[in-house]
C-alpha cells in the first residue's frame, strides 16, 4: 500500500479560484512550496505582468463581488462553516499572494499536457513528488511520466464523480461531500487519499432572489466551492501523512453532469435564505 506525505508536494498552477484558495491556505501557514509550476500562454511580456493578466481574466467575477456587501456577509459565513479565518475570501484574491512564492517556474503553455511541462518534469528528481492539480484539465500525455498527480474533488467518491460535484450532492444526495485521489486518466478514478461527508448548512443571504442564477452559481464557484476544497486540504495537511486505497467503482457509484437552471434554483434554494 503507498502513502502520501503532504509535507512534500509540488503545485501545477492553473489561475483560477480554486488555485487562489490553495495558494493562501499556504502562505497562512507558512509552507513554501519549492515545486510549484505556474501554467500561463507564452507572451512577449514579462513573466510576473502576464501573469498579472492572466489573474483578473480568470477571476473576473469573484474580484468583483467582493464589492458587494451582500456577497461580503455571505462569504463571511462561508469562512465560520469552514473554520478558516475571517477575510480569508477577501485576500485570497489580493494577487500579492503570488509573489509571496519564491520558486515559481514559469511555464509558457495553459495545457498540463503541453511538451513544455512534460519536458521539465521528465526529470527523474520529480518522481518522489505529488503535484496538487489545479485546474480542469483531463490528464492524458503528462501521465506517460513517472509522475504522481493529486486532486481534490468536490463531492463523495466514487458516490458523486463528474462535473458539479458539490451541487450534485446537495440534489441528488442531501449532503455535502469532499474527496482527494491520485488521479489518473479517467474521471475522478485512481487512488483514494481521504474523504469525508458534510451535513448542508444553510446560509442568510440578504437580496438573494435579486441575483441572477448565472451570478449565484458564479459566487458559489468564486467562493464556497474553493473554500470547500482548501478545507480539505487543511485536513490533508494537519493529518500529514496517508496510506493510499483504489478507488472502487461499483454500482454504487454516479457520474454527474452540470445541472439545468431548474435544478439549480432548487440547490440554491435548499442552500441560501
Amino acid at each position: 500500500m503507498r502513502s502520501i506525505n503532504f509535507k512534500n508536494i509540488g503545485i501545477i498552477f492553473y489561475e483560477n479560484p480554486i488555485s487562489r484558495a490553495y495558494l493562501k491556505f499556504l502562505e497562512n501557514e507558512n509552507i513554501e512550496i519549492k515545486n510549484f509550476f505556474y501554467l500561463n500562454n507564452r507572451s512577449f511580456l514579462p513573466n510576473k505582468i502576464n501573469a498579472y493578466k492572466f489573474f483578473i481574466k480568470n477571476n473576473f467575477y469573484a474580484i468583483n463581488f467582493l464589492n458587494d456587501r451582500n456577497i461580503i456577509k455571505l462569504i463571511s459565513q462561508f469562512e465560520e462553516f469552514f473554520e478558516l479565518p475571517n477575510n480569508f475570501c477577501v485576500d485570497m484574491y489580493k494577487f500579492a499572494n503570488f509573489g509571496k512564492n519564491n520558486s515559481i517556474n514559469y511555464i509558457s503553455n495553459k495545457s498540463i499536457n503541453s511538451d513544455e511541462i512534460r519536458n521539465v518534469l521528465s526529470d527523474k528528481k520529480f518522481e518522489d513528488i505529488y503535484f496538487l492539480n489545479t485546474g480542469n484539465e483531463i490528464l492524458k500525455n503528462i501521465l506517460k511520466l513517472k509522475i504522481n498527480f493529486f486532486h481534490i474533488h468536490p463531492g463523495y467518491l466514487p458516490e458523486v464523480r463528474g462535473a458539479d460535484g458539490s451541487l450534485n450532492s446537495i440534489l441528488k444526495h442531501n449532503s455535502l461531500g469532499v474527496s482527494s485521489f491520485v488521479m489518473t486518466n479517467k474521471i475522478d478514478e485512481g487512488d483514494l487519499i481521504m474523504r469525508e461527508k458534510l451535513n448542508i448548512p444553510k446560509f442568510k443571504f440578504d437580496n438573494y432572489k435579486e441575483y441572477s442564477l448565472k451570478d449565484i452559481y458564479r459566487i458559489w464557484y468564486s467562493f464556497f466551492d474553493p473554500l470547500l476544497r482548501v478545507s480539505h486540504l487543511k485536513k490533508l495537511y494537519e493529518d500529514n501523512t496517508f496510506d493510499l486505497e483504489p478507488l472502487n467503482i461499483s454500482q454504487d457509484s454516479n457520474y454527474y453532469s452540470f445541472l439545468d437552471d431548474n435544478s439549480l434554483r432548487n440547490v440554491f434554494n435548499k442552500f441560501f435564505n
